[in-house]
């Protein structure tokens, strides 16, 4: 019975990734020795206010020493402005959408100043037909 029951019962999504996480990068430290530590830091698909942002291993744990931790923010200063770069390039890709997207609309509202003009026109010329036709109905009355 506790069996089945331990099975249903579910860490918190968060400590199962970062227990997995914190597991691969051990292994991984050991069979690479020139890996000092890692920053794990995932994307939730919830709300992340109430979430860890991310965590930071070193060899033996938590960084310590002020070299593990400059080197680190390093790392993450350099992944942060890889990030930003990519910001800048899907900001100048909209903007150039959108350049085209307005031209497109300058383009259809000059057609539409057209056919407007256009309608225009025929009114004015319908309604001095209009004028002609009752002129011309007065006259031909005795």
């Amino acid at each position: 019975m506790s069996d089945s029951h331990e099975q249903t019962t579910r860490k918190p999504f968060y400590v199962e990734v970062f227990s997995r996480c914190e597991e691969f990068a051990k292994k991984l430290m050991r069979d690479v020795p020139e890996l000092e530590g890692m920053a794990i830091v995932p994307s939730w698909s919830i709300e992340q206010e109430h979430v860890p942002a991310g965590q930071i291993l070193g060899r033996d744990g938590p960084l310590r020493t002020p070299s593990e931790v400059f080197k680190m923010t390093m790392q993450l200063c350099l992944v942060l402005r890889r990030q930003q770069e990519q910001v800048f390039e899907i900001m100048r890709m909209v903007d150039e959408y959108m350049g085209t997207r307005a031209h497109e609309l300058q383009e259809q509202q000059a057609k539409l100043d057209q056919i407007n003009e256009q309608i225009a026109q025929r009114q004015k010329r319908l309604d001095q037909l209009a004028a002609d036709a009752r002129s011309s109905a007065g006259e031909a009355a005795p």
